[in-house]
C-alpha cells in the first residue's frame, strides 16, 4: 500500500535538489541550512508521532513530509525574493542547455543511485548474514554519525561548488580553493574524530543506554570512514565542475562491488560482523582516498591552465 509513495518521493527529491542547487547559485546559504535543519526535525517528528498516535513506523511518511515542506519553503522564499525568472525561459534555450549538460542525466543520476545502494548495502547484508539486531545497531550508528557530517559536509559542498564553478568558468585557478576547503574540513572534524575514536562506546552507552554499547563500538570503527567521507565533499563537487561524471560513475560501480565483497568476505571467512564492518570501512576509505587523490592530481596538473 506504500507503492504510490515511490514516484511521489522521486518527484519531491528531484524538485528539492533543483531548488537547493538554484538556492546555492544565488548564495542563499543561511536559508538552505535552515531548511535542512527543519527537514531533519520533520522526519524525526513525523516518525515519532506516527509511532505514538498510530502505532506504525512513519519513516517513509516522515521523509515525504519533510521533503514536501522543504520544497514549499524554498519555493515561497524564491517567490518573495523574485528570483524565479520563468518569463525568460524558452524551448530553444532549455534545449540548448539540456544538450550542453547532458552528462548530468546520463551519468550523474546513475551515480547518485549507485551511491545510495553502496551506502545502504551494509544494513541489508547484516540483516541477511547475521541478524536484524546487528543491522539495527549499525543503522543507528550511521544515522547518528551522519547528522553532523550531512549538515556541515553538504553545506560546505554547496558553498564550494558555487564559488569553484564561477572561478572555473572564468578560467581561474581552483586548486588552492579545493585544498583550503578540504584542509578546513579536516580541521573541523579532527576533534570529534578522536572523541568518537577513543570514547565512542562510553558516549553511546551514556546517551542511549547500556543496550546500545555495541553501537558505540561500531562508531569507533566507522568514524575512520566518516573522516574521509567528510573531507571528500569538495572532491565530489569537483567531479561535476570538471565534467568528470563518467569517471565518478565508474568509481561508484567499483565501490558497490568492493563494499559488497568486503562484507561478504567478513561473513564467509570469519563469520564476524565486526570483521565485516572493518573490511567495509577499509574499502570505503580506499574509495574516498582515491577520489581525493584523483581530483588533487587532476587540479594540480591543470592549475596553470585554469
Amino acid at each position: 500500500h506504500l507503492v504510490w509513495m515511490i514516484p511521489l518521493g522521486v518527484l519531491l527529491i528531484g524538485l528539492l535538489q533543483i531548488f537547493r542547487a538554484y538556492s546555492s547559485r544565488h548564495q542563499f546559504y543561511i536559508k538552505l541550512a535552515t531548511v535542512r535543519v527543519i527537514n531533519s526535525f520533520t522526519i524525526v517528528g513525523v516518525q515519532g508521532l506516527s509511532k505514538y498516535l498510530f502505532k506504525f513506523d512513519g519513516l517513509i511518511l516522515g521523509k515525504l513530509a519533510a521533503d514536501a515542506l522543504s520544497l514549499f519553503l524554498l519555493v515561497i522564499f524564491h517567490i518573495k525574493k523574485q528570483t524565479l525568472q520563468l518569463k525568460s525561459l524558452s524551448r530553444r534555450r532549455l534545449g540548448a542547455n539540456a544538450k550542453r549538460h547532458d552528462h548530468f542525466p546520463r551519468y550523474q543520476s546513475f551515480t547518485v543511485l549507485l551511491n545510495a545502494i553502496s551506502q545502504n548495502i551494509p544494513v541489508l547484508l547484516f540483516a541477511s548474514f547475521y541478524s536484524a539486531e546487528v543491522a539495527g545497531l549499525y543503522a543507528l550508528t550511521v544515522r547518528v554519525l551522519q547528522v553532523p557530517v550531512g549538515l556541515i559536509g553538504s553545506s560546505t559542498r554547496q558553498v564550494y561548488y558555487q564559488k569553484a564553478s564561477q572561478m572555473y568558468a572564468a578560467g581561474k585557478n581552483i586548486f588552492s580553493l579545493y585544498l583550503k576547503t578540504s584542509l578546513g574540513l579536516l580541521k573541523i572534524f579532527i576533534v570529534p574524530f578522536f572523541v568518537i575514536l577513543f570514547f565512542g562506546e562510553h558516549l553511546f552507552t551514556f546517551v542511549f543506554g547500556e543496550q546500545w554499547a555495541v553501537s558505540g563500538t561500531f562508531a569507533q570503527i566507522l568514524i575512520l570512514w566518516f573522516l574521509f567521507l567528510f573531507i571528500n565533499s569538495p572532491s565530489i563537487a569537483t567531479f561535476s565542475i570538471l565534467n568528470l561524471q563518467k569517471i565518478q560513475m565508474k568509481v561508484e560501480i567499483i565501490s558497490v562491488f568492493f563494499r559488497f565483497s568486503s562484507i561478504y568476505a567478513g561473513y564467509y571467512f570469519f563469520d564476524s560482523y565486526i570483521t565485516s564492518i572493518v573490511f567495509f570501512v577499509i574499502t570505503s576509505i580506499a574509495v574516498n582516498v582515491f577520489s581525493i587523490l584523483y581530483i588533487y592530481v587532476k587540479l594540480k596538473n591543470t592549475r596553470s591552465y585554469l
